[in-house]
């Protein structure tokens, strides 16, 4: 009895032990991917750079968003890329050199292309990274866009794997194409002074006229633009005035500097600091000037968008600290600590429990990381957490490893542990994925475009759907468990009261969900079922 009593202590102790240094090698990672990055001497602060605010599809974000958010787009999901050294950069040093008018630009390798049939119609060779500069698609971009014509024309059925293809690096040259003319001014030559037109007469006369003609040609190429919805960084300094691309903005100020004798917008000529210490590769001015816009706008920017300004700069050490993907791969830590524990217990089963500890406390941490994130992006976007394609897969894996840790909590056998890591994993690297079609904290549709049923019927029906998923996973786990090893009654007894509970639980939110799904529906169109088909589905 004193031996037996002697090795649960010790069991116990290594428990503890595990979970706590678990604890705090987990703490210490995150705390070190949270920390902003830091940049020693005239070193570009490509950080703070990435807080410039700007106003696209619907909704002030930082610089640093358009700039990930895009680069997804266009190299199939990466946030970086390698410039001409083969050095990784970030993807805000990617959206810097196409913006500021760099040379560089054209030849960052960042279009994704894998169809041999694409390729050749460029006249590429195919190569491992499958990733190709401007530069490259330029000289065979008439025959591209002869095919891409061809493949509009079709309807979507009738599209082939080599159509399909063409219309989606199409779109990736598109968000290429949108992003540079937005940042493209005019290229007017230099306003003739007295001293030239007194010298040279005629020369500057002809330098007149062709800046008349650039004038009158400026605002049917702006109204063109502004169709394409471009992204807009020069603020309006008044309540009641639009932003603007730096392209129309830069073409105004010229006309206001240089012929009307007029004050230009401050945030116009700020831009046209930062771009031109940018290309001179002047770190500390380029510090400086970005230092200073920031200071006036956080002074000049009207009420109405002063309040979107401050969340700005912390969307932006969101995006920097990416706690959804460094959670993803501690989750699957955890699963290889779940699985080692089950093997330590063949021999014998206390001293399986340390690593089933540290699994669990682990869990802990990333269910806590996996929360702040949720309520972050509650925050930036002013909605309830579930919005669209991306939330939903990030909030259904935190309510699965809610319900793990419940189940690890009550029963600890590891199956919630288990459960944890593998919907954890699995939903974050899903979300991840989704991530590459778009802004994910998206301004929603009008028809959606109410709080109160965001936050009531969508939340109750996705945790309808965690239950039913984590109800799933158990019944895997018992089959799969029954087949792999004799599994004793007791162990089946309690998976099947796990089993039990979780469909009861999905019952209930799918149940309350769907009502409030139809009272929704009552409210906005006067009638319980007339919302959506799928309703019917979800009560059946």
């Amino acid at each position: 009895m004193a031996g037996f009593s002697g090795a649960s202590s010790a069991v116990l102790m290594a428990s503890v032990g595990a979970a706590l240094l678990m604890v705090l090698l987990a703490g210490g990672f995150l705390t070190g991917r949270a920390k902003r990055p830091s940049y020693e001497g005239n070193a570009m602060n490509l950080y703070e750079a990435g807080k410039l605010p700007v106003m696209y599809q619907g909704r002030m974000k930082p610089l640093d968003t358009l700039a990930r958010n895009s680069l997804r787009m266009i190299t199939n999901n990466r946030e970086t890329f390698k410039d001409q050294a083969g050095d990784r950069q970030p993807a805000i040093r990617w959206l810097l050199d196409t913006i500021s008018g760099s040379d560089a630009a054209r030849e960052h390798q960042v279009f994704y292309i894998h169809h041999p049939d694409v390729l050749t119609t460029l006249g590429l060779e195919r190569r491992k990274s499958h990733l190709y500069s401007v530069e490259e698609l330029l000289p065979n971009i008439a025959r591209f866009e002869e095919q891409v014509s061809e493949a509009r024309k079709l309807p979507t059925e009738q599209l082939d794997d080599y159509q399909r293809q063409l219309l989606v690096l199409d779109r990736r040259i598109r968000t290429f194409t949108l992003i540079s003319a937005a940042f493209r001014p005019l290229p007017f030559p230099e306003f003739p002074t007295q001293e030239e037109y007194e010298a040279d007469k005629e020369a500057a006369t002809q330098k007149l006229f062709q800046i008349k003609q650039m004038m009158d040609a400026a605002p049917e190429a702006e109204q063109e633009l502004m169709r394409m919805e471009p992204p807009l960084v020069i603020p309006a300094l008044t309540g009641d005035g639009q932003w603007s691309s730096y392209g129309p903005a830069w073409n105004k100020a010229y006309l206001q500097r240089e012929v009307l004798k007029e004050d230009v917008n401050p945030a116009t000529q700020a831009w046209a600091s930062i771009f031109a210490a940018y290309r001179e590769g002047n770190g500390a001015e380029f510090n400086r000037q970005v230092e200073l816009y920031l200071k006036q706008l956080g002074d000049d920017l009207p009420d109405d968008t002063s309040s979107q300004f401050k969340k700005v700069g912390f969307e932006s050490y969101f995006n920097n600290f990416r706690p959804f993907l460094w959670s993803s791969w501690l989750y699957l830590f955890v699963f290889v600590l779940v699985l080692g524990s089950w093997l330590v217990s063949i021999g014998s089963y206390q001293w399986g429990r340390p690593l089933n500890w540290a699994a669990f406390a682990l869990v802990v941490v990333l269910f806590v990381v996996h929360t702040i994130g949720i309520v972050a992006r509650i925050y930036i976007s002013g909605r309830p957490p579930v919005t669209n394609l991306y939330s939903s897969a990030v909030f259904i894996g935190w309510g699965a490893v809610l319900f793990g840790l419940v189940i690890e909590g009550i029963f600890r056998l590891g199956i919630g542990n288990l459960l944890a890591a593998v919907a954890g994993f699995s939903t974050l690297q899903i979300a991840d994925g989704l991530a590459g079609d778009g802004d994910t904290l998206a301004v929603l549709q009008a028809v959606l475009d109410t709080q109160i049923w965001l936050s009531t019927h969508v939340v109750f029906i996705s945790l309808g759907y965690v239950a039913t998923f984590v109800a799933g996973f158990l019944g895997l786990v018992f089959a799969i468990g029954g087949m792999a090893s004799p599994m004793s009654a007791g162990i089946r007894r309690t998976i099947y009261r796990m089993i039990y509970g979780t469909v009861c639980s999905a019952m209930f939110f799918s149940f309350w969900g769907t009502v409030l799904g139809g009272l929704w529906a009552d409210d906005s169109w006067g009638r319980f079922w007339g919302w959506d088909p799928k309703e019917n589905g979800a009560l059946i």
